[in-house]
């Protein structure tokens, strides 16, 4: 009773300098503890008026004051507070702990394929070329991420694989050549062979082919770059009509008939890569054609397609080698003879595909080679271009 007294006092004393309401509930629980109910009842109800509506201490006290002031509907109504109170503490609680655990759920459902995603790419900068990633995360955004992991790698892989191939196609078509001026000048340097204009004139048919070999590398290497295009509206039929021009003289020349049928055929695409195309064609055609012979380009539309078609009545490529003739550095068994990279129809196909088209070698029916390019037409469908 004695330690009670003085804490009455200096609740007392704090009350008198500041009426806080924790101050108040605190001296309406020490009159509790003298027993003192109306000063109970009287403090506790002006802390629950004050900013501690809800205290549980206070409702719990005030709910023994009314008991033994014989207010028994007003006790009950403190004890009824109470109970609910702790209830919804208790429900907050356990509202608590399944947010956390729904929370800590949900990040390891984010974070471990995120974590594996990490997991593929280090291992991919680290050599790994064949690692992909799962994208069978039922989570929208990582699946995308995960795609788009992927696609890049493809990407990288055909990159390296396009440098890889243009490094083999370089050693493998300059190397003849070179052996052949190294051993010619090493002869004459060693006085085997006299330098006169007949070895000469052979020296400089090789350094020509060189610079027809480098040529086409550097058209094919160029042709496997991503982007390359500048996609216009254009009609395919003037791409022909300027491509056939520019050849007239050398298929005169080579003693070759050449006829151009250029029907109206609108598409989107780049008009200095599709006039690469009818220039390696036509190239092709010179070079294996023999004298007399006759090719017609054709342009023109097909349904949803437009079309550029070159007939010849060459020596054609035999059926077991149609299926080869789009393979970097291919001879046939027809144009072994002929002079050439085996290159100019790997162009022709890299930059069709890249015009989202197709490409096929068919025989003709004038007897020779049949070469097809097919476009879609212009207004017939969203054109993917790369």
């Amino acid at each position: 009773p004695l330690d009670l007294t003085e804490a009455l006092a200096a609740a007392n004393r704090s009350v008198e300098v500041d009426a806080n309401p924790r101050y108040l509930e605190t001296r309406g629980q020490i009159y509790c503890k003298l027993e003192q109910w109306r000063e109970a009842v009287a403090d506790l109800r002006d802390s629950l008026n004050g900013s501690l509506p809800d205290s549980r201490p206070a409702h719990r006290s005030l709910a023994l004051a009314y008991e033994k002031l014989g207010d028994h509907e007003q006790a009950a109504a403190h004890r009824a507070h109470d109970f609910l109170w702790g209830w919804a503490m208790l429900a907050g609680g356990f509202a608590l702990l399944a947010a956390t655990a729904v929370g800590w759920f949900l990040a390891r459902r984010l974070s471990r394929p995120l974590s594996d995603l990490t997991d593929t790419a280090e291992r991919y900068a680290g050599g790994d070329r064949h690692v992909r990633t799962d994208s069978s995360s039922r989570v929208s955004e990582v699946r995308r991420l995960a795609g788009a992991l992927d696609t890049m790698a493809d990407a990288v892989d055909r990159s390296e694989e396009s440098q890889k191939r243009v490094v083999a196609d370089v050693a493998h078509e300059l190397r003849n050549p070179l052996a052949v001026l190294q051993g010619q000048l090493e002869e004459m340097r060693d006085g085997y062979m006299p330098a006169d204009p007949e070895a000469l004139a052979t020296l400089h048919d090789e350094t020509l082919r060189l610079a027809r070999v480098v040529d086409d590398l550097g058209n094919l290497a160029e042709a496997e770059l991503p982007q390359i295009l500048r996609p216009t509206e254009i009609d395919l039929a003037s791409v022909a009509t300027q491509a056939s021009d520019a050849r007239r003289a050398a298929f005169e020349a080579a003693g070759i008939r050449l006829h151009v049928v250029a029907d109206r055929a609108p598409t989107l695409g780049d008009p200095d890569r599709l006039g690469q195309v009818t220039a390696n064609l036509l190239d092709n055609c010179v070079r294996d054609c023999r004298a007399g012979d006759r090719c017609t380009l054709r342009t023109g539309t097909d349904g949803d397609e437009v079309f550029l078609m070159l007939d010849d009545s060459g020596p054609g490529i035999p059926d077991s080698e149609r299926a080869l003739v789009f393979e970097r550095r291919y001879r046939g068994s027809t144009t072994a003879d002929t002079p050439g990279s085996g290159i100019g129809l790997a162009v022709v196909q890299r930059l069709v595909d890249a015009h989202d088209g197709d490409v096929s070698v068919t025989g003709s029916p004038d007897g020779g080679t049949r070469v097809v390019v097919r476009l879609h037409r212009q207004g017939s469908r969203t054109h993917v271009v790369s």
